[in-house]
């Protein structure tokens, strides 16, 4: 019995001793990190803590405020990460209920009834993504200026693909959206859209230039270089787009690929096109021509929207220059 006791407490000394050691290491490795400048972004925070003896580490970040070089902020009273302690690759994320995202177009202050993740990484000291998802319920959006924006709910899920480097698969799922009425209006639609998006899913593949590691934050941050559209829907009232189809992305961050659009009530499609900003106005009457020759004087429509040289079109109609992604030279 005493060689029992002996070694019960013996273990419970080795163990009390590897929590603190890790948990130092965690803290101390944290604050290091978020200290040392980054490209494009910057991290500020009143506290930072690692608690949760004897099976958790526990991080809970004081007010923490995140910054970009494009204006963009995000703040909030308080973070969470937490993992068991035998388990520190497997990682819960918690959001607060109350946060604020400043950007040059206004202020948005965000309540959620529940916002939580879980990421997974390899077992690895590059500790690289392996795979996560994300939920969030009961979203509402105050934007100064616009309104406001709300979604019943989110989901939102990662996972490295199986036998392909570098390429992770993403789903997102959510239902219910609002967008403000000032966003309508602006986009020509103001009463006659309907209230609510009813669903919006995602089903694609983003190929990386390197790993989502640890280290894809640090200097110039990982780069898309491919995106695969498996299955993309939108449904709005009498509105549906869906979209399949791949694009390369080189280091300038030109589009390079054809997606092939179904698209249903496009008149409607196509006043929101033109009036967010995505086709420019000069054209709109001889898109709206074509389409309507092309789809036969149909509501439905299927054609190719196709991205070269950084020019767009949609089947033979040009749309003249195509979105770019924000990469490196």
């Amino acid at each position: 019995m005493r060689r029992l006791i002996v070694l019960i407490v013996a273990a419970a000394a080795l163990w009390g001793g590897y929590w603190f050691i890790a948990a130092r290491g965690l803290e101390t490795g944290l604050r290091n990190w978020l200290a040392t400048p980054q490209v494009g972004w910057a991290t500020e925070y009143a506290d930072l803590n690692v608690r949760g003896f004897p099976n958790r580490l526990d991080t809970v970040i004081e007010k923490p405020v995140v910054t970009t070089d494009s204006g963009i902020a995000w703040r909030a009273p308080f973070f969470q990460a937490m993992a068991l302690s035998y388990k520190p690759n497997h990682v819960i994320l918690v959001w607060p209920d109350q946060q604020t995202v400043e950007t040059p177009f206004g202020t948005a202050n965000i309540t959620t009834n529940d916002m939580r993740g879980s990421i997974v990484f390899s077992a690895s000291t590059d500790l690289a993504l392996d795979h996560s998802n994300f939920v969030i319920d009961g979203l509402r959006a105050a934007i100064s200026e616009s309104g406001e924006f709300t979604a019943k709910s989110a989901l939102f899920a990662t996972r490295l693909a199986p036998a392909r480097t570098n390429v992770h698969e993403i789903g997102l799922d959510a239902s219910d959206i609002t967008p403000p009425a000032d966003i309508l209006a602006q986009l020509g639609l103001g009463r006659a859209a309907p209230a609510v998006i009813e669903q919006l899913k995602l089903d694609a593949a983003l190929g990386f230039d390197r790993p989502l590691d640890r280290f894809a934050l640090e200097g110039t941050p990982a780069q898309i270089n491919r995106i695969e559209l498996k299955h993309t829907r939108v449904q709005w009232g009498d509105m549906a787009l869906r979209a399949n189809g791949d694009l390369d992305v080189d280091r300038a961050g030109n589009l390079d690929g054809s997606i092939t659009l179904g698209i249903t009530n496009w008149k409607q499609v196509l006043t929101l096109a033109v009036n967010g900003g995505l086709i420019p106005q000069r054209q709109a009457k001889q898109i709206e021509r074509g389409l309507a020759l092309l789809s036969a004087n149909r509501d439905t429509l299927e054609l190719p929207l196709n991205l070269r040289g950084g020019v767009m079109s949609l089947g033979p109609i040009p749309l003249g220059p195509a979105p770019r992604l924000r990469q490196r030279q």
